[in-house]
């Protein structure tokens, strides 16, 4: 089922009214310094407070149901009504315009370094609802593979603060040492991205309808036969579905993140070998990886290089 929000503005008279209904304290977030309390009831409705230029609101998000009942205990049932039909008809709209299947409340994940002879595989998990697409139209999220570099570097500091997000950077070392024990690229990749899944459910207040996106790498039958971390309960539905960040806000986020992440660690190897390395694993990959064994040793090398890769094995024959 998909998750409903209901979002009413209120003056500071209320703001403290709702608070003390909840009896929380005040929130100190450094990372979203507009979020003034956040708490989730019984029914698993999630009530958060902003601050805004002139004003402030109150969030309801969850089973539609839930959400109408719980903002209706603050909020005559007319003024809660036109909220659902304004936003329903916004969210439709926001909907059509960037081509998403989805806006609303969602955990998608993508990775990124799979195919790179060089550096680390980096997974993200993000969560988004509809409130956060006004945000990713102005930073231009999109796939990260249609951004630049230097897109990616500009706005994924600011996404890693406004969003939710859980990320995992696998080192080449780690990378090789699991293929060495037997396991697939495709079995690591499963229980990276469940484990980014996890992490999310675990330290956030999000719905338990909320579905679960995987820029599919996988058939759904083998990416759960693959797991050996623990697995999310049955109420958080999952989706596979190939170029998934065209369709749905939280891959496109995951993808801009992880490649972010990816990009400083990058930076970080280059300076530390003092060359600069192409992405991918072409030809002009093979002479850089040439040159660096020559001029540090295998040993050194090892670290950067993940060494199941054709290009490493070539050398060593």
């Amino acid at each position: 089922m998909k998750s409903t929000y209901i979002t009413i503005k209120v003056d500071e008279g209320k703001l403290e009214e709702i608070r003390e209904f909840y009896d929380i304290e005040y929130t100190t977030d450094e990372k979203n310094p507009y979020l003034i309390f956040e708490t989730k009831t019984f029914d698993n409705v999630i009530v958060k407070a902003y601050k805004s230029k002139n004003h402030f609101s109150i969030t309801f998000s969850g089973l539609k149901e839930d959400v109408i009942n719980e903002a209706m205990i603050f909020e005559d049932e007319d003024v809660i009504k036109s909220c659902l039909e304004e936003k329903g008809d916004d969210d439709e709209k926001k909907m059509k315009e960037k081509g998403y299947k989805d806006i609303f409340s969602q955990i998608g994940s993508d990775e990124v370094g799979v195919g790179d002879l060089f550096g680390p595989l980096v997974v993200c998990a993000a969560y988004t609802n509809a409130d956060d697409i006004k945000l990713l139209e102005e930073l231009g999220v999109k796939d990260s593979k249609k951004l630049s570099d230097g897109n990616i570097l500009e706005i994924g500091e600011r996404l890693c603060q406004e969003i939710k997000s859980s990320l995992i950077i696998c080192s080449p070392n780690k990378l090789n040492s699991l293929k060495e024990k037997g396991w697939s690229m495709h079995k690591i990749m499963a229980n990276i991205h469940n484990q980014c899944h996890m992490n999310i459910l675990k330290n956030s207040f999000i719905p338990n309808s909320t579905k679960i996106y995987v820029d599919q790498f996988e058939s759904s039958e083998l990416y759960f036969k693959y797991l050996v971390t623990e697995k999310p309960i049955e109420s958080h539905p999952y989706h596979f579905e190939t170029k998934g960040e065209q369709f749905y806000p939280s891959i496109a986020v995951a993808s801009v993140i992880a490649r972010y992440h990816f990009l400083l660690e990058w930076e970080k190897m280059e300076k530390e070998l003092n060359i600069s390395i192409p992405k991918g694993a072409s030809i002009s990959t093979d002479k850089v990886l040439q040159t660096l064994i020559k001029t540090h040793g295998k040993d050194k090398i090892k670290p950067y290089v993940k060494t199941f890769f054709r290009n490493y094995k070539d050398l060593e024959d």
